[in-house]
């Protein structure tokens, strides 16, 4: 086990740096030039040249490259942002944690409502529970998330006092930790508004896990509820609760939690949608508006930041099967 998070571990940077050329690339082949996003069509040759002088866009690419890595590597630098002037780390730390509740948001929702969904499709197959599964699965999957988030505003919206944002416009905390339900249970109020803000966009956010998560459990647990030993279980007179949720589901798990980890990972750069609908100001929105300035150090730091999330979060994946499967030893 430990030799396996090692390898992985020694791989990962690699990986990253991999990523961070294919984006340094792209971005630069996007029809479009820095200097004249910040100064629009009127800015004059002189000076668009020296806005280029100034943050090295006059260099060739695999210089440029080589710098930008350099500060990253070796000053985890990140360079500034050339529409803010300020260090890009700092943005990402106003960003990132807004995402990440989020996020964690919308996963609890689609563990809580996917796996059980799931349990019960598998455990009443073939009855209207389970076409009912299918159903509400197929509707997750089908509807926009966009739409969802607007309807949601619509219907509810003005009922919790939560249209836009993370928190109320008239109150104002102290940040220290950026997570805004620490935050607010740090300074004592606010908690509840923050709640309030919090489940809309969550909501909206979860019904595509919710679905996949649901189908994956019911699938998992069908081939489990089959296996001889559950069989077994069941004509000792088992309790029929606990074979399935101590004999059937720790067993089911293995895909479930693949899935999960997958969808954690997408969903903390694949809420750009649901952050614009809700005005959440997250690493979507962030990205979003980053690429429509071509603030090149912003857009690069950001993918950079969720492809290592992505890739953490998928080693603490397989790090979780040898603790779910005892069967499971990673040589």
């Amino acid at each position: 086990m430990t030799a396996y998070v090692i390898r992985r571990l020694l791989v990962t940077p690699f990986l990253l740096i991999a990523v961070s050329f294919i984006v340094f690339g792209l971005i630069r082949s996007v029809p479009g030039d820095p200097a004249e996003a910040l100064l629009g069509e009127k800015g004059s040759a002189e000076v668009l040249a020296e806005i280029r002088k100034t943050h090295g866009l006059d260099k060739p690419m695999v210089e440029q490259y080589r710098i930008y890595m350099t500060g990253v590597v070796f000053r985890g630098d990140f360079g500034r942002s050339y529409v803010h002037h300020i260090d890009v780390t700092d943005e990402i730390k106003r960003y990132l944690p807004a995402t990440i509740e989020l996020t964690c948001a919308a996963m609890a929702i689609s563990l809580i409502f996917g796996v059980g969904l799931g349990v019960i499709a598998a455990v009443k197959k073939g009855t209207w529970v389970d076409y009912l599964s299918s159903v509400i699965a197929l509707i997750g999957v089908s509807v926009p998330v966009y739409w969802l988030g607007l309807l949601l505003l619509i219907a509810f919206g003005k009922k919790l006092g939560a249209s836009s944002g993370n928190l109320p416009v008239t109150l104002f905390i102290e940040r220290p930790t950026g997570f805004v339900l620490i935050d607010t249970l740090i300074a004592g109020e606010g908690f509840g508004a923050a709640c309030r803000h919090l489940i809309l966009p969550a909501i909206a956010l979860s019904t595509i896990p919710v679905a996949l998560i649901a189908r994956i459990t019911r699938s998992s647990m069908l081939d489990v509820l089959e296996s001889d030993y559950v069989r077994t279980a069941r004509a000792k007179g088992v309790a029929p609760w606990k074979v399935v949720m101590v004999h059937a589901f720790r067993n089911a798990l293995i895909p479930i939690v693949t899935l999960a980890g997958l969808e954690f990972g997408y969903l903390l750069g694949g809420a750009v949608l649901t952050e614009t609908v809700f005005t959440w100001p997250g690493m979507g929105t962030w990205i979003v508006k980053s690429v429509q300035d071509r603030d090149y150090p912003a857009i690069q730091a950001a993918v950079i930041t969720l492809a290592t999330t992505f890739v953490l979060v998928n080693l603490l994946v397989d790090i979780l099967y040898a603790f779910i499967d005892p069967r499971i030893r990673y040589g």
